[in-house]
């Protein structure tokens, strides 16, 4: 009597998996990135809230011991440090747990590559003089959403006085963000996308999910879209340093206008404002020239990553997980409020 085990050892009896459905294999792993990516993103509302009311608190406490509970509370120099404090843990602590949990190690999602000087700089151009026209958009939708009686809103912090305003400023604004949230979004996130759909359509969610997380309808549509300039940058040149380097010019050269422009007449503030749409609109243009020259497919990605269902169907799995629905409900629950609020 002869026994064909097929090269297995002696006894060893093949796994039976006539039960394995590839359509649903796939409809589950997407879920788990929708639900793992949902739940960082709960996190980083929760840890903020709850950092910002403690923090808020102590300050009251301390204001009401010097005699004044708005006294710290009222500290633009200070409350723009502290937000720049949580900012720092709540755009990496929930995002490293992410890509963890999913077992990937943050260095396999978040590529800090050396990018050479000859496709950095057109990038940051793309990335610093896209920021006109989406400030350009972002007021046409402002527009539209008052003229159906919907002004938008959003929360604000008065800038600090001097240099030190200025510095704290600068460093809060302009060095902080571009770090924090190019890591977070066009690192951790965007890469865990990409391992999951093409570039194309990991660019645009991770864009969408980036702009909701501003939670106010005045930032959002901007947001959106230079999530798409830096998503397509970092794609591009495979490292989140041109993105960087862009979102912190667009956010620092804000930061100084707002300085230098702020005892101006109204008429001056437009004349600058405008002279500095017409000079990132012309550098927009000049870097897609550059780097047009040197690849004319530059807007060529990768196809789907899987055969076994469609790009439309998998992002539908994605968006309706019960992480990314919770986070939709928060953002929403977050706008009304802010729009009640301010």
């Amino acid at each position: 009597m002869y026994n064909y085990n097929f090269g297995y050892p002696p006894n060893y009896m093949p796994p039976i998996n006539f039960g394995y459905n590839p359509l649903l294999a796939e409809k589950q792993k997407t879920k788990k990135v929708g639900n793992v990516i949902g739940i960082s993103l709960i996190i980083l509302i929760v840890l903020s809230g709850v950092l910002g009311t403690i923090s808020g608190v102590v300050l009251a406490i301390m204001g009401q011991a010097a005699g004044d509970a708005n006294l710290f509370i009222n500290d633009g120099n200070l409350m723009y440090g502290l937000s720049s404090a949580i900012s720092v843990i709540i755009m990496t602590i929930p995002f490293i747990i992410c890509a963890k949990y999913l077992k990937m190690s943050v260095g396999s999602t978040v590529s800090t590559d050396r990018v050479s000087l000859g496709i950095t700089v057109p990038l940051v151009l793309i990335g610093f003089g896209f920021n006109a026209i989406a400030n350009y958009l972002n007021n046409i939708f402002a527009y539209t959403l008052s003229g159906l009686g919907i002004a938008p809103s959003m929360p604000d912090i008065e800038y600090g006085s001097g240099f030190i305003g200025f510095a704290i400023s600068m460093l809060c604004i302009g060095v902080f963000p571009a770090l924090v949230e190019e890591f977070a979004f066009r690192g951790v996130v965007l890469g865990i996308l990409k391992k999951r759909f093409n570039s194309k359509v990991a660019i645009v969610v991770s864009a969408i999910i980036f702009g909701l997380v501003h939670g106010n309808l005045v930032q959002i549509p901007f947001a959106f879209l230079m999530g798409l300039v830096f998503g397509f940058i970092t794609v591009y040149s495979k490292s989140i340093w041109p993105s960087v380097i862009a979102h912190f010019l667009n956010n620092g050269v804000s930061v100084v206008l707002d300085f230098t422009a702020s005892d101006a007449t109204p008429l001056i503030q437009n004349v600058i404002w405008c002279a500095y749409g017409l000079i990132c609109g012309s550098l927009a243009i000049i870097g897609l020239i550059m780097i047009n020259k040197r690849d004319d497919n530059i807007f060529k990605f990768d196809t789907d990553k899987s055969d076994t269902v469609g790009t439309v169907q998998r992002v539908k799995w994605l968006v309706t997980a019960p992480g990314m629905l919770v986070f939709g409900v928060l953002i929403g629950i977050e706008i009304i409020a802010t729009q009640l609020m301010y």
